[in-house]
């Protein structure tokens, strides 16, 4: 089917509601002359009291003493949103006070430093680093260099810290503790028996001198230390996003040697394993918490200012607007075949529940987790959309009889780079197996090899040209406007977006 202007909208509504530019725009302010930083709470959607955020309205932060005008603002960023962030940022900052003193540095992914950035580039080194989302030897250097600039940097006594955290930050901000490629072979090898982000960021925050809450050391000397966070995890907590490097960690050695040993991970070097073996008999120090080195925090002031739930409000709105009735469902996590199952199985009964409406969206956002078995190319979310459109060819004949005659899923990446490709995601519909085995590909194969990238590609460049997929009002409108039914065109390209908040998941039902 065509990518119709419903799912573009509501797509791009969803991403557009968490451009950093505008999270930043929305909840900064600078009053007093210039003299105070005023943040406008959105932490409050998200539970502060049990994810650690703040819990006031709004909080200000003196930004220069009303009487000697001395102070400074060091910005310091990591992650695919914070070059956006730092410019808003900055704007903001020099309109209310164009002497404003800043200094900082921004570790962003390689393609992240455009020329928009100029005016931030005059303030604060910009380091590009991890262009396949991993640490890389730039991202060392670059760490390195902003640990440096934290801790012997000449700030004033009445200096503040501005960190901009934001998803694909645990790739940017990295220092480990045994070689890159012995510990990006760790994380790799539980990438592929598919670990969970939480599960993950586990076992790199205890290969990592940055990460789980350790960051927050070279961070005492500032008064205070303001975290504007946009979340790429679902629940949006700040142990978890970007590996928590300002908040206190709550996990052990312990837990990710368990981590490694409950996936069955394998090709774990020794390097990695003995490391955390040590750190489990207390021959290395544990990773600060509230526990055990609380004071470290008391700098530390957290606000999530964009989220998944930011996105999907936004969607839904535009579903809305478009004459659909809407239905947000739960954060989603899980094997993609156990979410695809669990979607379409619940399609039935979310149909009947509503009594039948004309158009419905159903909208879900969340993290899927792909076990990969196979050598092919994909992403998390064109795996999930073939596997929906499997299970949707499976069961046509009985959500037909229910009187549904048209679906389309959509899955999407709000970062707009879904796995090692070039697409955000992909939309199918309950004729795309249907068009697939006409043109001779089986999608279950390339499912079974993780090659949904592959699969979808090939069904684009041969996108259907006929009209036999539609009902017979729809065939006779076709006629008359000469237009293909495009039932091919799947794949969803955006571009990078700047921002990430996990992903879109959206069904469209008549």
């Amino acid at each position: 089917f065509e990518m119709s202007e419903v799912v573009v909208d509501v797509v791009h509504a969803g991403i557009n509601a968490v451009k950093p530019r505008k999270l930043v725009r929305d909840c900064v302010k600078v009053l007093k002359g210039g003299c105070t930083l005023s943040i406008s709470n959105q932490s409050k959607e998200e539970d502060p009291k049990h994810f650690g955020c703040e819990e006031e309205d709004v909080v200000e932060f003196p930004l220069i003493d009303e009487e000697t005008g001395e102070g400074e603002v060091f910005v310091f960023g990591f992650g695919k949103a914070c070059a956006e962030m730092a410019e808003e940022l900055l704007a903001i900052l020099l309109e209310a006070n164009p002497s404003c003193a800043i200094k900082g540095q921004l570790n962003v992914p390689v393609g992240s430093a455009t020329e928009e950035l100029e005016r931030v580039k005059e303030r604060l080194v910009v380091c590009e680093c991890s262009p396949s989302n991993l640490p890389d030897d730039a991202a060392l250097k670059a760490t390195r260099d902003m640990l440096d600039m934290m801790e012997n940097s000449n700030a004033h006594q009445e200096a503040i810290a501005i960190l901009l955290v934001t998803g694909g930050g645990s790739a940017t901000l990295e220092s480990p503790r045994i070689p890159l490629d012995e510990y990006l072979q760790t994380i790799q090898s539980l990438v592929r028996v598919g670990a969970s982000i939480n599960e993950l960021n586990c076992v790199r925050k205890h290969l990592s001198n940055v990460k789980g809450g350790q960051l927050a050391k070279p961070l005492t000397r500032f008064k205070a230390v303001v975290n504007l966070i946009v979340s790429d995890v679902i629940g949006s907590d700040l142990s978890v996003i970007a590996s928590g490097p300002t908040f206190p960690d709550d996990t052990s050695y312990v837990d990710a040697i368990s981590v490694i040993h409950g996936k069955g991970a394998k090709d774990v070097p020794t390097s990695a394993l003995e490391l955390l073996q040590r750190g489990a008999k207390g021959e290395i120090e544990e990773t600060p918490s509230c526990e055990n080195n609380s004071l470290i925090f008391k700098n530390q002031h957290h606000f999530v200012i964009g989220s998944n739930q930011t996105a999907l409000s936004a969607c839904a709105c535009e579903a809305q607007r478009h004459g659909y009735r809407v239905e947000v469902g739960n954060e989603i996590t899980g094997y993609v075949t156990e979410v695809a199952q669990e979607f379409v199985s619940s399609l039935r009964s979310r149909w009947m529940k509503s009594c039948q409406n004309q158009k419905e969206c159903h909208v879900f956002g969340g993290e899927t987790v792909v076990n990969v078995v196979g050598s092919g190319i994909g992403g998390r979310c064109q795996e999930l959309a073939l596997t929906v459109a499997l299970l949707l060819h499976e069961g046509r004949d009985e959500l037909t009889r229910e009187g549904i005659s048209e679906v389309k899923f959509v899955a999407v990446g709000t970062d707009g780079q879904d796995g090692p490709t070039s697409a955000a995601g992909a939309v199918v519909s309950l004729d795309t197996v249907q068009h697939a085995l006409s043109l001779g590909l089986d999608p279950s194969a390339y499912l079974s090899n993780n090659d949904s990238h592959t699969f979808f590609q090939q069904l684009q460049a041969h996108r259907c040209t006929c009209n036999r997929h539609k009902a017979p009002q729809q065939q006779q409108q076709q006629k008359q406007e000469e237009k293909p039914c495009g039932i091919g065109n799947c794949l969803i390209s955006t571009g990078l977006t700047g921002t990430n908040v996990t992903d879109l998941m959206l069904f469209f039902i008549q």
